[in-house]
């Protein structure tokens, strides 16, 4: 599982030795000053995300590449990744992009890097926080089987520790439960959510629920999952693509038997969450603008309980994710990150400085047109100059061409037409 939590206090206990010259820092370890060390250390070692910040209260630390080599976490996830002490446990996270804070919750036995090809295509005008859930990825377990309360209360644990006031959450399958609690619980802490394949929306039978808990039981399931995992994993997918293959080849190349069953483990622990949890319920509480994204074959969810959510929510948004199934951040992540920035680009809008004001050019006065009379003064100049003036083609000596005016109470001369041979004659 990476760094434990006695390691991780370790190296923060010799990194704390290290600035005070007593040991030697070490090369990978990146820790957040407070205020008060703010003029001792060099802002240039402080990881990106952080810069123009405010800083936690209590150190944050990089992770170490043991742990971002964990297994089932993908390679190519780019964003940084850090891990830091949170309500008393180890809670891996990662922390990247400028704007309002956006956070990303995985569902039952995934972590923060299956949101791989989604994250970085919100960092883009949002700050994008994702978190490994307790008992998920390189965070530590709590004891006995981790709710869904107690999911939302380590989310608010993180969020306190990077002094985020406000953030807009999203959350996929029973990270979507975790995101609406939040929501519910603490509405002021929460702008946005949209809830991606949300399980509980429906209460299953009592046979299902049954034969649920005997499938996931720690020894049924353990044994089942590491033979099974792949045909398994094939029914969930609706079509084979890039993105499906990649992270078909990520769990292959990163997994063993043991890490197999711990994924088992973890999804064993939460099945009582998975099979009798009421989310319906807890929607009609939301007072927050919210997304339903619903890949159209996923085999857990049913239109009908998602239209039955919608009767009684007209103000919610539904968007079906054609052939897809519950996996719509692996399967469709470009279609997935479009649909989560239409959503939350309100946010964004709202935190952008007003336009400035336009600087209106004062139109020049317009020209009036003279009355008629004064128009007959200021013409009558030129038309003297032009009664004097010779003839175009008038002979050296000769007589000056004339002007034939109209007599100011008579008939309008006729005027005599030539033919243009005769024209062409006179003037050669």
């Amino acid at each position: 599982m990476g760094v434990g939590t006695a390691e991780l206090r370790r190296l923060w206990d010799d990194l704390v030795n290290a600035r005070a010259g007593r040991t030697a820092r070490p090369a990978w370890l990146r820790l957040v000053p407070s205020e008060s060390e703010a003029t001792a250390f060099d802002p240039s070692e402080l990881p990106p995300p952080e810069l123009g910040r405010p800083r936690p209260s209590v150190p944050v630390v990089a992770m170490p590449p043991e742990g971002r080599l964990g297994f089932g976490r993908d390679r190519g996830f780019s964003l940084p990744q850090y891990l830091a002490l949170v309500n008393g446990r180890r809670t891996a996270f990662c922390d990247a992009g400028r704007g309002p804070a956006v956070v990303l919750l995985h569902g039952p036995g995934g972590n923060l890097t299956h949101w791989v090809h989604v994250a970085p295509r919100l960092t883009g005008g949002f700050r994008v926080l994702g978190i490994d859930l307790p008992g998920s990825g390189e965070s530590e377990r709590p004891r006995g089987a981790p709710s869904v309360r107690a999911c939302a209360e380590q989310v608010l644990g993180l969020l306190d520790l990077l002094r985020v006031e406000r953030a807009a959450f999203v959350g996929h399958s029973l990270g979507a439960n975790v995101a609406a609690e939040l929501a519910v619980g603490h509405p002021d802490r929460v702008s946005r959510v949209a809830l991606m394949d949300p399980v509980g929306l429906e209460r299953k039978p009592l046979w299902l629920r049954a034969a649920g808990r005997v499938l996931l039981s720690p020894t049924v399931f353990g044994g089942l999952l590491p033979t099974l995992w792949r045909p398994a994993l094939e029914l969930l997918f609706a079509e084979r693509n890039e993105y499906t293959c990649a992270f078909v080849h990520c769990l292959e190349t990163t997994c063993r038997t043991e890490d197999l069953r711990s994924i088992a483990a973890a999804i064993s622990g939460r099945r009582e969450e998975l099979l009798d949890r009421d989310l319906s319920g807890v929607l009609d509480h939301l007072a927050v603008p919210t997304l339903l994204a619903w890949g159209e074959e996923d085999p857990f969810v049913s239109r009908d309980a998602l239209h039955a959510i919608l009767a009684r929510r007209p103000d919610f948004v539904l968007h079906e994710i054609r052939r897809c199934g519950p996996l719509p951040m692996i399967e469709r992540p470009v279609e997935t990150a479009a649909l989560l920035r239409r959503h939350l680009e309100p946010l964004r809008e709202a935190t952008l400085p007003p336009p400035a004001p336009t600087a209106y050019v004062a139109e020049p006065p317009r020209r009036t047109e003279p009355p008629p009379e004064r128009a007959a003064e200021r013409m009558r100049p030129h038309a003297e100059a032009r009664r004097s003036a010779p003839g175009p083609h008038a002979e050296e000596g000769g007589p000056a061409s004339t002007v034939v005016e109209r007599p100011a109470d008579g008939p309008v001369p006729p005027v005599v037409r030539r033919p243009r041979a005769r024209i062409r004659r006179e003037l050669l």
